[in-house]
């Protein structure tokens, strides 16, 4: 089994520019708030078991998703979506290190995600029915 870092894209990154730095504690917790409730709704909307910050495993039939903890150590068990289920949408090419991914399951929205520059092949090859990562 292969094991991927993953963020849910993020709605509110560079938004705010000018802030008095006492403040700056208190933006921080507001935007990490925002963060976690678009990953509810995003994952509510799209079918898909999202988290904020997420590690996706990638077994022969599969697709385990837990929620990361502090310094990307597994959290809580978010679900699994079988690996036929899940299709794989072009995203533009990016010189980022997290470039975002698009995935989509049957009759539901697109779910947009970031993985590390060096994953979005393994997890390609394994969505588009390449052999198991394990």
């Amino acid at each position: 089994m292969a094991l991927l870092r993953s963020v849910t894209s993020h709605p509110g990154s560079g938004r705010r520019s000018m802030t008095l730095v006492l403040f700056l504690p208190l933006l921080i917790v507001a935007d990490r708030l925002e963060w976690r409730a678009a990953s509810r709704k995003a994952a509510r909307e799209t079918g898909f078991p999202l988290a904020t910050k997420m590690i996706i495993g990638i077994t022969a039939d599969r697709l385990i998703i837990w929620s990361a903890r502090w310094r990307w150590r597994l959290g809580s068990q978010r679900g699994a979506v079988r690996r036929d289920q899940v299709s794989l949408m072009e995203s533009p090419p990016s010189q980022s290190r997290w470039p975002k991914v698009r995935l989509m399951l049957p009759g539901k929205p697109v779910a947009v995600i970031r993985v590390p520059a060096s994953a979005v092949g393994q997890l390609t090859e394994a969505l588009s029915g390449g052999p198991d990562l394990g």
